[in-house]
């Protein structure tokens, strides 16, 4: 499912340029680098995909565990 932000993004584009948009398997994209904890491009220019485990205490308020250091 694609986002209305990004629909509307790609309309306008439409708009501009000529776009040939078609959609492919992530295992066949080149120089993608998939893990157990995240997905990234090989060159490191673009975004990364990282999983993330969040606790919280919002709906109870009890004590948790030790903070997650999510620096690393």
């Amino acid at each position: 499912m694609i986002s209305k932000s990004v629909l509307k993004w790609i309309n306008n584009q439409r708009k501009k340029h000529l776009l040939i948009i078609k959609k492919k398997d992530l295992f066949n994209l080149d120089n993608w680098i998939f893990n157990k904890k995240e997905i990234y491009h090989k060159s490191k220019k673009f975004f990364k995909i990282v999983g993330l485990k969040i606790q919280s205490n919002f709906y109870k308020k009890k004590k948790l565990g030790p903070a997650y250091n999510c620096s690393k």
